[in-house]
């Protein structure tokens, strides 16, 4: 008897678990970035969808996570509060999030990352304009 096996990578939904775990480490990670000390408050789902999770704190700090792991597991981390649908642009770009993790999910398989090699391209590239902006 032949038996033939196909071997496939398949994306698989993170555990709650695993997420929080992801949202702390990117929102102290953040705040150490910013010379704060880690935050001790509890996390807490602030939004929820199919593809991701907004996972931060009342007092300031979220992270949004993918909910598959076809997607890195943090995909933006802020120390600033969560505006809770009041910033438009915030709520296109999850929404542009959602759809690309949608898609990458029906695909199956983790989205290759690609880091430029900082000998090639500068780490940094200094502002052209300057704006203002509502946010932290």
């Amino acid at each position: 008897m032949l038996v033939l096996s196909a071997s496939a990578v398949l994306a698989t939904p993170r555990t709650k678990a695993q997420m929080q775990a992801a949202a702390r480490q990117a929102i102290n990670q953040q705040r150490s970035a910013r010379h704060l000390a880690p935050s001790a408050t509890p996390l807490e789902v602030l939004r929820s969808t199919e593809q991701l999770e907004v996972i931060g704190t009342e007092d300031g700090g979220f992270a949004v996570i993918a909910a598959d792991d076809a997607m890195p597991a943090v995909l933006g981390v802020s120390t600033a509060h969560y505006s809770n649908g009041q910033n438009r642009n915030f709520e296109w770009w999850l929404q542009a999030t959602a759809e690309a993790a949608r898609q990458q999910a029906r695909q199956n398989s983790p989205l290759l990352e690609t880091t430029p090699d900082p000998r090639l391209y500068p780490v940094e590239v200094n502002p052209m304009v300057t704006t203002k902006s509502d946010q932290d």
